[in-house]
């Protein structure tokens, strides 16, 4: 048992705790919060005692010795403290020494136990103490050499692994500047901790705090000074005290050169060491105050000391090159503070130097660095030029800041329901490092680039915009929505612009969006915001805090063609602006759900190779039907299966409804019809809606337990072991909806259904069924088709039975350049696993061009969807040291368009000539294809003249878009 188990199972003896086997229900948000503040309040915090832990396992009292030298002392925490760990899984005020490495690692919850750690080191340093406010005070709770000794031990421990070490660097890099082992806490995170306390304490510095979090300079230290000398006789001795520290802190940054730190740290490495020449030139360079070799060679020196880590095998020699590693930061950062740069020769030098540097410390990827690096333009004078080294920046900005969320985003949202400040992490770890100046770069040739171009970016009134980038045109005028922390349970209102970290998976349709996180350009939902005119942007966490300011006001929000963003108050609307909305909302046009070729009479499951395109909405969806027709055409690469056409989906329904006089179609026409006449009599439609949305949801419980007709389950059988060569209940299978109302000319409706992914068993395929029936019904799907469908009272749901297979990466492609506006360009986006990329992950995207391919952003997720062979679903771990899509793999890909944009537009029933969007994946290096349908977008949006006038005539794009609205 180790030592801090001992103190766990003391604690509980000594409190009366039931054994913590017996667990009960997770605490609620409410509840955590509360205890957070009674530990706050509490003069011992989460601690219940002091304690002697003996090398034998005995846990004695602090009175007392173990008898026998290697004893360590420390708090143990309260029956509160403990309780939340059992339940929650939320580890509070750990103590490192005497802790196994491998549970405080915790590899197998996703290494959750050692980002809390860091987390909480966050909390603690910028709220006071957080939970040890008043336990700071506790006097032997905490054992600062004991636990610098066991930071060295894990820290030498973890860094020998290899596999981590390539796996994780830059959470590892984290690691060595969080967890104690002497090497000195970063001054500047000092800074900015010091800071936010004091205008916590008092406001009149709040001024002073935003210049020092935003834009860091020497120029602070004299501001600060100032401010004392000024504030000093009303501020109270708390305060004073703690001005004193942040100008001693603020001296030490910016008073004196930073190479004494680089210097100490240099003076262990061995002069045979290929960092060792790099890191005195640095320090020379520092020394003589020398600022562009400084930043030339600070960035070099961080790639090398990277490069060293990972050809080292000694852990000990990994620390110290990773302690090396922030001295060099800490210092790059300190020159380009005190070295302000104009011209934009000079400043895309410095976004080139401030991108490696951020490569060299771990924000990106080896693999994306060696496709970024080669971006940045030599001469950045004219507008293209200038555009790619600015695009190359921006990339290294928002591939750094996936990368953070990705590492520490599940752990922000197990704390930030009870602790807010929790969602601020991120930011604090971007804007501590080198990737603040990097983002101030970008920013400042931004702003160069719209002169340049005649672009009219602008948010709030700030103009530029290196912080956002357009991904859908439109426009909107709505109330703005900044939702904090995990969006995906928010009930969304439909006239809302929302701001948030990332699109939820099952997003109902609302005015606009702005996102972090873009997650990927062809998920379903970007699509159907696409397909369908709603604005939506890539935002910085800067943005995100500029637009909090402005949350639940009316603003106008429209996004060009080419990128360029708005963001302005309502009532600066100009009388172009409000015209346009006004012809928008006029305009409006609902399109119809096609009944005419419905065939309710054919019953047979039908083999999806039999099926061909012109069976779509006759039969069954589209979605099988052009299965069928790439079955035809790519043998041996679409998984067998077979459809429950439309007519026996209508045949169920017109059995008995329980409760109810009629079937179950005529209580469903019956809702619909009661819900125009509401309309046409005058009621709210937020009110028709209510009671259609209860309605509906009588239906789809209805359907879920409706009963077969009789023989179908049989049917359902024949049809297995046809198609399958197996009976019903041994096979793993997908149950995919297949409505008529998907893929129309003019509304894509992608992913608004269900799919029941992977089953084997006879009932949960036969409930999958009634499930995939009745999911047209459910609130998100009847959202999206009622804003956009004069008949959703006509949706026919088809099924297709497709058997599973296991890819280990799966994706989109679109066979334009979405954000290139080519129509000979391919777009792709590829997750591992199954499903990830249409669901909205942060996906690995491509543009292909007929004569290059081009990194978009890489995969940023941790976890992918794989399919057991026992069914069902699991979540699996990775990583992103490698790339989804080998060179291999591109070349397969390539050849596949080229057959698709020439084959399907000659085949019987095709109705479009492209663009084409297919989902397919790869089993080892087999192709295999699951989905095939046409591209549409909202040519409305991309082609209004107000849009088109934002990107200025340099960045208007030429676009062609075939299958547009």
């Amino acid at each position: 048992m180790t030592k801090s188990s001992c103190a766990a199972a003391f604690a509980a003896a000594l409190l009366g705790l039931a054994p913590m086997a017996a667990v009960a229900q997770p605490y609620s948000a409410d509840e955590l919060r509360s205890a957070i503040t009674s530990m706050r309040a509490a003069e011992r915090g989460p601690f219940a005692g002091i304690r002697w832990f003996c090398p034998d396992g005995r846990v004695i009292p602090a009175q007392q010795r173990c008898g026998q030298p290697g004893g360590i002392q420390h708090a143990i925490h309260s029956e509160q403290a403990l309780q939340i760990r059992a339940r929650n899984g939320i580890w509070l005020a750990q103590i490192l020494a005497g802790t196994e490495h491998d549970d405080f690692l915790d590899a197998a919850n996703g290494f959750s136990r050692a980002r809390q750690y860091e987390l909480e080191r966050f909390l603690q340093l910028n709220d006071n103490g957080w939970i040890l406010e008043r336990a700071r005070f506790y006097r032997g709770a905490i054992q600062a050499e004991d636990e610098e000794a066991w930071g060295r031990d894990y820290l030498t421990s973890v860094l020998a692994a290899d596999s981590l070490v390539d796996r994780h660097f830059f959470w590892l890099r984290r690691q060595v500047r969080t967890i104690p082992h002497a090497a000195g806490e970063r001054v500047v995170d000092r800074v900015r901790a010091l800071a936010k306390t004091l205008s916590d304490a008092y406001p009149a510095f709040l001024n002073l705090r935003i210049k020092i979090h935003g834009q860091p300079d020497a120029s602070d230290l004299p501001a600060v000074q100032a401010f004392l000398a000024d504030h000093e006789a009303r501020m109270g001795a708390g305060n004073v005290a703690e001005a004193r520290r942040l100008i001693a802190d603020l001296t030490t940054l910016y008073g004196t050169t930073p190479s004494e730190a680089v210097r100490s740290l240099s003076s262990r490495v061995a002069a045979s060491s290929p960092v060792k020449a790099g890191l005195e030139s640095f320090a020379a360079s520092l020394d003589a105050g020398n600022w562009e070799a400084s930043t030339e060679q600070g960035a070099a020196l961080l790639v090398a000391i990277r490069e060293r880590t990972h050809a080292v095998s000694s852990g000990a020699s990994r620390l110290l090159l990773l302690d090396l590693s922030l001295a060099v930061e800490d210092a790059l950062f300190w020159v380009v503070s005190n070295d302000p740069v104009s011209g934009t020769d000079a400043q895309a030098r410095r976004a080139l130097l401030l991108s490696r540097a951020a490569y060299g410390a771990g924000y990106v990827e080896s693999w994306e660095w060696a496709e970024l690096e080669p971006r940045f333009a030599e001469d950045a004078t004219d507008a293209e030029a200038l555009k790619a080294t600015l695009d190359a920046a921006r990339s290294t900005v928002e591939w750094s800041i996936g990368l953070a969320m990705a590492t520490y985003g599940s752990t922000m949202r197990l704390y930030a329901p009870f602790e807010p400040l929790a969602n601020a992490f991120v930011d604090d770890v971007l804007r501590a490092s080198i990737m603040l100046p990097l983002g101030s770069t970008v920013s400042q040739l931004a702003d160069v680039h719209a002169r340049m171009t005649g672009s009219n970016t602008r948010i709030m009134g700030l103009a530029g915009g290196g912080g956002v980038r357009g991904l859908n045109p439109g426009f909107a005028h709505a109330v703005l929505e900044v939702v904090s922390g995990d969006a995906e349970h928010i009930d969304l209102v439909a006239d809302r612009i929302y701001v948030m970290d990332r699109p939820p998976a099952e997003m109902k349709p609302v005015a606009g969006i702005a996102t972090v996180s873009e997650g990927n350009a062809v998920s379903h939902v970007q699509l159907l915001a696409r397909n369908l005119g709603i604005p939506n942007a890539v935002v910085t966490p800067e943005v995100v805090t500029l637009l909090k300011a402005h949350h639940g006001e009316r603003v106008f929000y429209a996004v060009s063609p080419g990128g360029s963003v708005l963001i302005k108050p309502g009532e600066e609307m100009t009388q172009e602006e409000r015209d346009l909305v006004e012809t928008k909302e006029r305009s409006d046009e609902r399109v119809r759900v096609p009944t005419a070729r419905l065939d309710l009479d054919h019953m047979e499951l039908t083999d999806l190779f039999a099926l061909r395109a012109s069976d779509s909405g006759r039969l069954c969806g589209p979605k099988a039907a052009n299965l069928g027709q790439l079955s035809d055409m790519f043998p041996g690469h679409v998984a067998p299966g077979f459809i429950v056409p439309f007519g026996v989906f209508r045949a169920h329904m017109a059995q008995p409804m329980p409760d109810t006089d009629g079937s179950y179609w005529e209580y469903l026409r019956a809702a619909f019809a009661e819900a125009d006449a509401g309309i046409r009599q005058g009621q709210s439609v937020a009110a028709v809606e209510d009671v259609l949305l209860d309605k509906l949801t009588v239906l789809r419980a209805a359907i879920e337990s409706m009963p077969f007709l009789p023989g179908f389950r049989d049917q359902v059988d024949a049809a297995y072991r046809r198609s399958f060569s197996s009976p019903l209940g041994t096979l793993a299978t997908f149950i995919r909806s297949d409505t008529n109302m998907e893929d129309l000319a003019d509304f894509s409706g992608a992913g608004l259904n269900l799919t029941v992914p992977n089953v084997i068993r006879e009932e949960d395929v036969l409930q999958g069924i009634r499930r995939v029936w009745a999911s047209p019904y459910r609130e998100r799907s009847y959202r999206w088709r009622q804003k956009y469908l004069l008949n959703p009272e006509d949706v026919y749901p088809s099924i297709l039975i497709l058997q599973s297979v296991p890819v280990d990466r799966s994706g989109v492609m679109i066979t334009t350049g979405i954000s290139s506006g080519r129509s000979e360009d391919v777009t792709l986006a590829f997750s591992r696993g199954v499903g990830g990329a249409v669901d909205g992950q942060a996906a690995e995207t491509w543009l292909m061009a007929p004569q290059q391919v081009t990194l978009l952003s890489p995969a940023r997720e941790p976890a992918f969807r794989a399919l057991p062979a026992t069914g069902g679903t699991v979540q699996r771990r990775t990583s992103y040291e490698r790339r989804i899509l080998s060179e291999r793999d591109l070349a397969e890909l390539r050849r596949l368009s080229t057959e698709v944009r020439t084959r399907l537009p000659e085949m019987p029933g095709m109705q479009s000539a492209g663009p084409w969007d297919v989902e397919l994946g790869f089993l080892g290096d087999a192709l295999w294809l699951f989905q095939m349908r046409p591209f549409v977008e909202n040519r409305a949006a991309g082609s209004t003249t107000y849009l088109q006038n934002m990107d200025g005539p340099a960045r208007q794009p030429n676009r062609r878009r075939p299958n547009a609205r």
